[in-house]
């Protein structure tokens, strides 16, 4: 469970992309049981005085499911693998492949006031990453003619 807390409804969350902590929102993990949610005695203390700083306002609270990020395997199979066999075949160094394949595939971030953050497969979840890597396999294999083997299990 995440837990969002946003002093009013940004165009962050209106747009396509990602909810990032910031002076004005915090996002909190933790565990719902018996109906509240459990958080550490760090972020217990961390919400409290976030509270402390919107008294008398209205926030908005979103309740979401904590999203995974993507795994090691999946990131030793796009740098070590996919990445790998593309640069091969362009020519161009594994870093070069990795800023284009983002700019051409990964989902786009925004801030709280809207604009646009660099994109980074770092943001992704895992299911998420998964569907960017097979959304590159999908072009080496049409654009390039470059065959990328599946991860190996």
């Amino acid at each position: 469970m995440q837990l969002f807390l946003l002093p009013d409804l940004s165009p962050a969350y209106k747009q396509e992309g990602t909810m990032l902590p910031s002076p004005e929102r915090m996002i909190f993990s933790g565990i719902v049981s018996g109906g509240k949610p459990l958080l550490s005695p760090k972020e217990t203390h961390q919400l409290n005085a976030f509270l402390r700083t919107k008294e008398g306002k209205t926030v908005w609270f979103f309740i979401d499911d904590k999203r995974p990020p993507r795994t090691l395997s999946q990131n030793a199979y796009y740098f070590g693998v996919v990445l790998e066999y593309i640069s091969n075949e362009t020519g161009d160094d594994v870093e070069s492949v990795h800023v284009d394949m983002k700019e051409m595939f990964c989902k786009r971030f925004f801030d709280e006031n809207g604009i646009e953050l660099e994109r980074s497969t770092t943001r992704l979840t895992t299911k998420e990453f998964a569907a960017y890597v097979d959304r590159i396999v999908v072009f080496a294999a049409t654009d390039l003619n470059v065959t990328i083997p599946p991860p190996s299990v």
